[in-house]
């Protein structure tokens, strides 16, 4: 068993927007992953969790969540990763 996964938070409207993305047809496949990674991190699920229900790595899912992460942090928050 890994370390525990830190608290990712997402405002109702950061919410809304990453549910936006996923739903988008004409968007990169990579950016609507990255909306879901977040979304269901958010939501507390496991990376290895999140990994698989996204059909990526554990790293990739914990990498996607610490710049989520950094990014809430700094007040640049816009879209779901850097």
């Amino acid at each position: 068993m890994g370390r525990p996964n830190m608290a990712l938070t997402i405002s109702p409207s950061e919410r809304s927007q990453l549910l936006s993305i996923l739903r988008s047809r004409s968007l990169p496949l990579s950016l609507v992953r990255r909306a879901q990674i977040v979304l269901l991190s958010a939501d507390g699920a496991a990376n290895r969790a999140v990994a698989r229900r996204c059909g990526v790595s554990a790293q990739v899912v914990s990498v996607a969540s610490a710049k989520r992460r950094c990014r809430t942090a700094r007040g640049t928050s816009s879209g779901p990763t850097a």
